[in-house]
Order: structure tokens, then C-alpha cells, then sequence
């Protein structure tokens, strides 16, 4: 039992630095503030996009046992909203856009998404509805912020390799 427990917290740990270990790398890039305004852009653009498609388009429910409210038509939205408006910026900022970067686009919308079920996952089982009273009825702080686990490691490998 002790084992098992050192092995989660050594597994919690690492996944909670890794965005911050991601930031640090961005902060010490040229442009890094126009790099961190896209990886929070695009992160709020998933949970606004697909919370617009959701809303207006959506019928089938993508997880209901997890997030009874997502829907598949929010999360294509969501996906390409961000897809979208973060390829234009990239655009704007770097001068160039390539398919390799729009591809990459296109894994970090869907790593915001499962960061933010993973979330839902965690508050449903500890019976919390929001992470805060921050934003009521949104969640919370956290709830803005849960994919950037996911989304910040993969994002720092596109900036490093790809722009």
C-alpha cells in the first residue's frame, strides 16, 4: 500500500510541474509573452468554442457518465474554433504557418479537451460540482486552467521543433 501511494504521488507531481516546467521554457523564448497569450488562447478557445457548438448544435452527448453536459458537436466546435482563430495568430506572429504546426493545432485542441474530462473526472468522484466560487456555474478558476496539463508539454515540443 505504501508503495502504490509513493508511486501516485511521484506520478501527481510530475504531472503537475510538467506546465510549469513548460512555462519556464516559454519564458525564456524572445517572444514569450505573444507564446503564452496563444497557449491560453487557444486553451479558452476549446472550452468557449465548444461551450457556443454545444450549446446551439449539440445532441449526442460525448462522456454523460463523466460530463453529462459536453456534447461530440462541442468538442468538433470547440476543436475547430481554436483550430482556427490560434492558426491565424500563429500566422500573424511567426509569419508563417505550416501543415506540421496546423497538425499539431489539432492534437493540442484534443489534449485541452481530455484535460478537461480528466478534471470532470476528478471532481465527480470527489462530489465537488466547481474547483471555486470564482466563476459560479463555470467550474471554477481551475476549471479555465485544467487542460494546460495536458496542453502546455505537447505545446513547448511545437514551439521547440516546429516554429
Amino acid at each position: 500500500l505504501v508503495n502504490t501511494f509513493k508511486k501516485h504521488i511521484y506520478l501527481s507531481g510530475i504531472v503537475y510541474l510538467m506546465p510549469f516546467i513548460s512555462i519556464s521554457y516559454l519564458i525564456k523564448q524572445d517572444k514569450w509573452p505573444e507564446l503564452i497569450l496563444i497557449m491560453l488562447s487557444m486553451n479558452f478557445l476549446v472550452d468557449t468554442g465548444a461551450w457556443f457548438f454545444g450549446r446551439m448544435f449539440g445532441k449526442k452527448k460525448l462522456w454523460p457518465s463523466i460530463s453529462p453536459k459536453k456534447t461530440m458537436n462541442g468538442a468538433i466546435g470547440g476543436s475547430l474554433t481554436s483550430l482556427t482563430i490560434t492558426s491565424i495568430v500563429i500566422y500573424k506572429v511567426f509569419g508563417h504557418l505550416s501543415l506540421a504546426v496546423i497538425l499539431s493545432l489539432v492534437f493540442l485542441t484534443l489534449m485541452a479537451q481530455m484535460g478537461d474530462l480528466v478534471e470532470s473526472k476528478l471532481k465527480r468522484q470527489l462530489g465537488v460540482k466547481d474547483s471555486s466560487n470564482l466563476i459560479p456555474g463555470h467550474g471554477g478558476i481551475y476549471d479555465r486552467l485544467d487542460s494546460l496539463i495536458f496542453v502546455a508539454p505537447f505545446y513547448v515540443i511545437m514551439i521547440k521543433y516546429l516554429l
